[in-house]
């Protein structure tokens, strides 16, 4: 993410936070201090795990297969089937070839699922009532002058409506595309 923008820093501030929650379950109470040497162990474990989005670790993604553990390296000593005229190492590579394949569609099916999932449940969320054209309303400032001043600024007119979530605000200095999440209706006594 870049430095100081907090919208692009949320993923790896929710990376620390997974992170601090597993060293929490792993470190004994009263060794707090001693956190650095169970860090290698949290970081394996938690690459080793399954993702939602994905359907797979972060190791099988980044590695194309899980990393070795003490009873995958005695599990995996089996020998891969060679067919006629074939290296053992090349059958391999294309076995793994085709599984990394695979892999690529799958992900791409379970990201798509998994961005459906979260777009439904954030469209649930976004629900009227809608502006029409020439309706007043308050817009949102991101950035305040000062941490007191006020958050919403108006009322100003409704100039465009380019979809229900979407809305174009006649402002003093021009004009301004807003999400309805950052418009307020004005209601008149």
């Amino acid at each position: 993410g870049v430095a100081y923008k907090s919208r692009t820093t949320g993923k790896v501030e929710r990376q620390n936070r997974r992170l601090n929650t597993a060293l929490r379950a792993v470190i004994p109470e009263g060794a707090e201090h001693t956190w650095d040497l169970y860090l290698d162990y949290v970081c394996f474990c938690l690459n080793s795990l399954r993702s939602r989005h994905t359907g797979f670790s972060a190791n099988k993604l980044v590695y194309g297969r899980e990393l070795n553990m003490p009873w995958s390296l005695i599990l995996e000593n089996e020998e891969c089937p060679v067919r006629e005229g074939i290296s053992p190492h090349k059958s391999r590579a294309y076995k793994q070839h085709k599984e990394i394949k695979s892999m690529i569609k799958k992900v791409a099916r379970n990201a798509e699922a998994d961005f459906l999932y979260n777009k439904n449940f954030h469209d649930k969320n976004l629900h009227g009532p809608y502006f029409n054209t020439g309706d007043m309303c308050f817009t949102f400032v991101e950035c305040p002058q000062h941490k007191f001043s006020k958050r919403w600024r108006g009322p100003y007119e409704i100039s465009k409506k380019i979809s229900d979530h979407v809305y174009v605000v006649k402002l003093p200095g021009g004009e301004k595309v807003g999400n309805i999440s950052k418009l307020r209706h004005f209601k008149t006594k």
